[in-house]
């Protein structure tokens, strides 16, 4: 069974990105891809303020957006933040729909 997988957009403002953070990146939210259909579209925005890293990532999808910000020294970590932060919108938002359902 062939994965279809959502589209990410990576941008980094007054920043260079890594390869290896890019990589981390689609590692993390493919392992968000089997709560979303193929149509959905992530952007991942990476902003550099003084000595601060700025991540805020967007999903997208049928008329859903779950969005999350978080600022910290590191990009890794506030991606990492981030990503939970958005797990967790998700699985609230989940079972509120199933519960409605039903």
């Amino acid at each position: 069974r062939e994965m279809i997988r959502m589209t990410i957009t990576i941008t980094g403002r007054k920043v260079t990105l890594r390869d290896s953070f890019k990589q981390r990146v689609e590692k993390k939210l493919s392992k968000l891809d089997r709560l979303f259909g193929p149509d959905a579209q992530a952007a991942v925005t990476v902003t550099l303020e003084k000595n601060r890293q700025t991540v805020e990532v967007t999903i997208k999808q049928k008329g859903m957006t779950y969005r999350a910000e978080e600022t910290a020294f590191e990009m890794e970590e506030a991606f990492d933040k981030v990503v939970d932060i958005l797990t967790r919108q998700i699985r609230r938002n989940k079972t509120r729909l199933e519960k409605r359902l039903r």
